[in-house]
């Protein structure tokens, strides 16, 4: 064990006296260092004195003291004589004056030699930090430091996708029903008029909304028509998806359970191919968006207790974007090392086919956009003047994502109305055949609304995920830096011709709206209902 030294008195190095005594190992430093400490804590908080990566972030972090400095400054001209008034007076409010002004001229002027230090620092930085891009060094925003990074691209791969998900269920413990809705029928004392649709999703009466909703997704997806072609499998389908919509809503389960099939008469159903779209998103698109997560968590948020869903969604966006990456990689490396001119025919046929499914020019046109700008951002922040350009692809990816998230919101609140309008019409005691029908037409109207909100959910999603797989391939350091350059440009050229594609394909398409969307895909069931009568 280390002794402490005694009678020990002396001037430490931070500009304060140590002491110590017998049961003191570390010194103990008088207020003036704590002062000093203080005084630089607040200089810190106030302004930017963070180290600078280059002479750009030197000049960035200066302008940002200065504001600060103006602000805060003006602050106390106002601020001060009014609490000093307050607390002592007409003396207080002339001592607040006098502080204030104090201010307004101290605190400006502090901020200018905190920018001149901040920039003679990004300066100084600048030698080093072109040096540390050229060895290949990532800058650490949080540390600020350079550090070696490496990448690869394959190795992620096999580490991932390698692995098997057989032991899953050993790993994560099953998540119990809990939600009041669960517990419909569970004895299967309510006794239903017409099976049907239950036969149809290979479901007992009594089973849970969870059991419903997984046996759907299971059967939507293994008659599927980007699966099965066949006339049959088509029926099915319609069937399935018309059962789920029925039986996926607890409301409409309870009038279906007691009146049967006459009590879908009123009820509007979607065309099912776009109803599981909307849901769970097309198999066709697959390999530009992959699994969204929100089919993730409907598979998993059933099964498992919510802290191992959020662990497992975030391993399965991890391969999800792998996956992307391999398909973006080999789209790149097929105009790069094959015919290009024949490659492009290829793509943008498979763009063309790609824009006839449900919201498929939407997405693409939102995959074209964040493909483009993550290329742009990675060569404007490698290749440019201090990253300048690099800079402002990246506002302009935070200003897109701020207004989809604005419309979500909006959407959101608008869905978040529609539902309460309804569930008071619904609680009302009078269930007479006018008041039903009010409901039905309620929950109608708002299905667009609805509709519009999941999309924003899944663009916003795809967003980020574009940006996660873009990433991979251009950091990818299993192929040089020129290649990883090659990437990015020629993934430019790629996401041209699809926005292209798209622009074309919607001047000469009548494009609807959400809303149009929906009673478009109404109106098909409805005709394909009358065919079959």
């Amino acid at each position: 064990m280390f002794k402490s030294p005694k009678n020990v008195s002396n001037s430490s190095n931070f500009g304060g006296e140590a002491s110590y005594d017998n049961n003191q190992i570390v010194p103990k430093y008088n207020n003036n260092y704590e002062t000093e400490k203080e005084e630089k804590n607040l200089i810190s908080n106030i302004f930017s004195t963070r180290r600078p990566k280059h002479a750009g972030a030197g000049l960035v972090s200066g302008i940002k003291s200065v504001t600060k400095g103006i602000i805060v400054g003006t602050s106390f001209l106002f601020i001060s004589p009014y609490l000093c008034a307050k607390a002592e007076g007409i003396n207080g409010f002339f001592k607040g004056m006098f502080f204030g002004l104090l201010s307004a001229i101290i605190i400006p002027v502090v901020s200018l030699g905190v920018a001149s230090y901040q920039i003679g620092r990004g300066i100084m930085n600048t030698p080093e930090s072109i040096t540390q891009k050229a060895l290949g060094k990532i800058w650490d925003d949080e540390k600020r430091e350079w550090y070696d990074f490496y990448y690869n691209l394959d190795e992620e791969a096999n580490e991932l996708l390698n692995i098997t998900d057989d032991n899953k269920n050993n790993k994560y413990d099953r998540k119990k029903d809990t939600n009041n809705d669960e517990y419909y029928n569970k004895n299967g004392n309510i006794k239903v008029k017409n099976d049907e649709f239950y036969r149809i999703l290979k479901v007992p009466t009594d089973a849970s909304q969870n059991e419903i909703k997984r046996q759907y997704y299971k059967l939507a997806k293994e008659f599927h028509p980007d699966k099965c072609s066949d006339l049959k499998a088509k029926e099915q389908f319609q069937k399935i998806g018309e059962a789920y919509q029925v039986l996926g809503d607890v409301e409409r389960r309870r009038r279906y359970d007691k009146e049967g099939k006459n009590a879908i008469n009123n009820m509007q159903f979607i065309d099912s191919t776009f109803f599981f779209t909307l849901l769970f998103g097309s198999e066709k698109l697959d390999p530009y968006i992959g699994k969204l997560r929100m089919v993730m968590y409907v598979e998993y948020e059933q099964l498992y207790k919510d802290e191992d869903v959020q662990r497992l969604i975030i391993k399965e966006q991890n391969k999800r974007e792998v996956q992307l990456a391999l398909h973006l990689r080999d789209m790149i490396n097929n105009y790069i090392f094959g015919d290009p001119d024949d490659y492009i025919i290829k793509f943008s046929q498979q763009i063309k086919e790609l824009c006839q499914t449900s919201f498929g020019h939407i997405i693409l046109e939102n995959v074209a956009w964040s493909y483009e700008n993550c290329a742009n951002q990675f060569l404007g922040e490698k290749y440019s003047l201090f990253g300048i350009s690099g800079k402002y692809y990246k506002m302009q990816q935070k200003k897109r994502v701020i207004g989809t998230g604005f419309k979500f919101v909006k959407t959101l609140i608008k869905t978040s109305s529609l539902a309460n309008q309804i569930r008071k019409k619904e609680d009302d005691d009078d269930i007479s055949y006018e008041k039903t029908a009010k409901v039905n037409k309620k929950i109608e109207d708002s299905l667009p609304t609805i509709v519009e909100t999941m999309l924003n959910i899944c663009l916003i999603d795809i967003d980020q995920t574009i940006k996660g797989v873009c990433k991979k391939v251009f950091t990818d350091m299993g192929v040089d830096e020129n290649m990883r350059k090659t990437r990015a440009e020629t993934l430019i050229i790629l996401a041209k011709i699809m926005k292209k594609i798209i622009y074309d394909f919607k001047k000469n398409t009548e494009i609807m709206d959400t809303k149009k969307l929906f009673e478009d895909a109404c109106m098909r069931y409805n005709i394909r209902k009358i065919r079959n009568f």
